[in-house]
């Protein structure tokens, strides 16, 4: 979502009081609306908030903006009364009355390395050159096959653009773009259904798959608007939405060679791979929030980020296997029998150790991580040398940082080896991710062993056992 800055009229729907002002957008600061007058009564010095602001451009676009907060009013005398509002969702393109009419027939995300992940394109060239002296030069484009994935809600189109420019003496220049189009099967949907649940599962896939944090760079929505001429029905009109995110996409190119895997490398089941990245979303999202919330946020201290991935394992485990030693029958009853035999003592240390009998049944922390190392022993072995020793110091660590037990610290990891841990707990988060996806062993080995960062993330842990034998 691009900056911009625009000056118009605005007012409230119910009202008829136009009040010029400037918005500008900021995709880490959101959208700020500063007005010269104000849209509420005179002498009313509480600050209040709309749903909804309109506005049209001195271009003669007409902008909603959704939940709009005041945050400043001066009012001067003599002099101009200013006003500013911080708006949290804005609509390019349309009049919406309230929240509840905001639906689209589709919506439209761009994201960013979305063609490097592809591996397609519809561009073509060649060059004759003699002797280091080009002769000729063809290029030509003929449209890539449309990708089309139809799951129970919605069907997804890779639909690819072609933008060119030239000059007739100059240049010429041909950009290939593609865009994710997103059409329900019963239209139209509201906003938090594209946004909220389709964007933000397509948000995270993409992230997961190119392996650093993406966000859309546009995002378009198509609504139908009535006509006053009955022969032509209604029309679709384009929609843009901008809103605040605080999820910045990186600056610099990310060759393919460095993302966990590309379109070509699922392109037989990626109809499949998606279906069950939503279906799962229900039961898996406090693990994608845990393990996309640390990869999003480069700037959090390790010891942080350990205990979010070792929790996002544990939440995993948890979910997927439950992980209890006995039935919950039997352990009722055993619960009975050591609850009797407690001596009477004060009602609240009674009530402490029932309490905590609720979560015997559990696996430890110890015994998730093998069982989850255990069910691709193999794939983890291409990049892990110990996992024995894995386990044990994750479990110091985590209990050292849970209870900063003195007993412990010395068996506690950190600095650089505590970075290689959570280098290694992320490897077994991606894993269980593809695993979840549907994705085959024998798929997921081939994506491990051509991945650069798994390759260089084994050569550091062999350098690094080097280094602590050798002193």
């Amino acid at each position: 979502m691009e900056d911009f800055e625009c000056t118009g009229l605005w007012w409230l729907p119910e009202g008829d009081d136009q009040v010029s002002g400037t918005l500008r957008f900021n995709q880490g600061e959101g959208a700020v609306l500063e007005l010269i007058g104000s849209l509420k009564d005179d002498f009313e010095f509480e600050y209040v908030h709309h749903e909804i602001i309109w506005g049209v451009t001195s271009k003669g676009k007409e902008i909603t903006l959704y939940k709009c907060i005041e945050r400043h009013c001066s009012i001067n005398a003599p002099g101009l009364t200013c006003s500013s509002y911080k708006a949290q969702i804005v609509f390019v393109g349309h009049h919406f009355l309230n929240w509840d009419v905001i639906e689209f027939e589709s919506i439209t995300f761009e994201f960013p390395f979305l063609q490097q992940w592809l591996k397609i394109t519809g561009l073509t060239y060649t060059i004759k050159q003699k002797e280091n002296r080009i002769l000729e030069i063809q290029a030509g484009y003929q449209p890539p096959n449309e990708i089309v994935l139809r799951l129970p809600e919605f069907t997804i189109t890779f639909d690819c653009v072609l933008s060119y420019s030239m000059n007739k003496f100059e240049s010429i220049n041909m950009q290939q773009t593609f865009m994710l189009k997103v059409t329900p099967h019963d239209t139209p949907r509201d906003y938090n259904f594209f946004i909220e649940y389709v964007g933000n599962n397509l948000r995270n896939f993409f992230t997961f798959a190119i392996g650093t944090t993406v966000r859309p760079t546009s995002i378009i929505g198509t609504i139908k608007e009535e006509t006053t001429d009955e022969n032509f029905g209604a029309k679709s009109k384009h929609v843009y939405i901008f809103y605040q995110s605080l999820i910045s996409n990186p600056s610099k190119n990310i060759d393919f060679d460095d993302m966990l895997f590309t379109y070509p490398d699922v392109k037989q089941h990626f109809d499949l791979y998606l279906l069950n990245w939503f279906q799962k979303n229900s039961i898996l999202q406090p693990i994608y929030s845990l393990y996309f919330g640390t990869l999003m946020n480069p700037k959090i201290f390790i010891h942080h980020r350990f205990l979010n991935l070792v929790q996002g394992l544990e939440s995993y485990h948890r979910r997927m296997f439950k992980g209890q030693y006995v039935d919950e029958t039997t352990f009722r009853h055993i619960v009975d029998c050591i609850s009797s035999a407690i001596p009477s003592t004060t009602s609240e240390f009674e009530k402490v150790l029932t309490d905590r009998f609720q979560y015997m049944n559990e696996f430890t922390l110890r015994t998730r991580l093998k069982e989850l190392i255990d069910k691709n022993i193999d794939i983890f072995e291409l990049v892990i040398g110990s996992t024995s020793q894995l386990i044990k110091d994750t479990v110091n660590t985590r209990n050292f940082f849970t209870h900063y037990d003195l007993r412990l610290e010395k068996k506690t990891k950190k600095g650089v080896d505590l970075y290689y841990i959570c280098e290694q707990l992320k490897f077994i988060f991606i894993v269980c991710l593809l695993t979840e996806m549907g994705m085959h062993s024998d798929i997921i080995e081939n994506v491990v062993k051509k991945n650069h960062q798994f390759n260089y993330l084994k050569r550091n842990l062999q350098d690094r056992i080097k280094q602590l034998t050798a002193t």
